[in-house]
């Protein structure tokens, strides 16, 4: 009868996925506020991480070399973003990704499609956060800010979802998520805006709010993204790093599609190109 004293199987679930939030979550923002160099290792090795994930996922080569090599460029690109400023982390990316593609194409690997867009699909992004924490008077305040925006809209689509209810988003694709959740996640990414604008003193408050929706947005549309990849894989999680979560890309689809955007953003802002 010791099984009577068991939590049930959902409940279980729930304490994984909260207690892996809370100890992920509070190390990643101790890394946000650290800067510099910690930041900088913490984020590129999770983007080696990432890209081991969709490389298992996408990939059917076998040879270790096919797999490990693009893993073990990751941090070029990146590093030489932050030495030499992002547009030459751009250019390096572009190239390395262009390279993987042409050597597995000729060693017959028909995943090298795959491959290479994953070497784009996790260096963009951490690139394009690098940058953003790398503002000299606002970095830390803006990284704080886009990961709220990211983690506030999961939270409120989860929420609204279950508590509304109603049609489907993408049923095709990811049939739990509806549009009840889509408008919770957004409406709590316009929260967030507020918050940032007094908290960060931040000028321009319609423009800060709407550009928070538009994230939350594009952090939804990257959700859907790796929704598809993995269905169209047939598989459920990208890996099993994270009890209770998956794999670590599992917690990132959001992340990657909205970074570079708010790097562009910002950009256009008026922000300098540079570190």
């Amino acid at each position: 009868m010791a099984h009577w004293f068991r939590a049930p199987r959902v409940g279980r679930n729930l304490a994984e996925r909260v207690v892996s939030a809370i100890v992920l979550g509070t190390g990643f923002v101790a890394a946000v506020f650290a800067g510099g160099p910690v930041f900088a290792a913490v984020v590129i090795a999770g983007a080696v991480l990432c890209l081991r994930e969709w490389t298992r996922l996408t990939s059917t080569m076998v040879h270790s070399v096919d797999r490990w090599g693009p893993m073990a460029l990751v941090p070029v690109p990146l590093l030489a973003g932050i030495l030499w400023g992002p547009g030459i982390g751009l250019v390096l990316i572009a190239v390395v990704s262009a390279s993987i593609y042409g050597l597995l194409r000729s060693r017959e690997r028909t995943s090298a499609g795959y491959t290479a867009f994953g070497f784009l699909y996790v260096t963009v992004p951490t690139l394009s956060v690098l940058w953003l924490r790398a503002q000299p008077e606002e970095g830390l305040g803006l990284v704080l800010w886009f990961c709220a925006i990211i983690w506030i809209n999961d939270i409120a689509a989860f929420a609204s979802g279950r508590l509304i209810g109603g049609p489907k988003l993408a049923p095709s694709i990811s049939p739990a998520k509806t549009w009840a959740g889509c408008a919770g996640g957004v409406l709590g990414a316009i929260c967030v805006g507020a918050l940032a604008v007094w908290l960060l003193d931040w000028g321009q408050p319609v423009v800060v709010i709407t550009v928070s929706a538009v994230l939350a947005g594009v952090a939804q549309a990257g959700d859907l993204f790796e929704s598809a990849i993995k269905r169209q894989f047939g598989v459920k999680d990208s890996g099993v790093l994270i009890p209770g979560h998956g794999g670590l890309l599992d917690r990132m689809d959001g992340f990657m599609a909205a970074a570079p955007v708010a790097a562009l953003l910002l950009a256009i802002a008026g922000e300098p190109v540079g570190w």
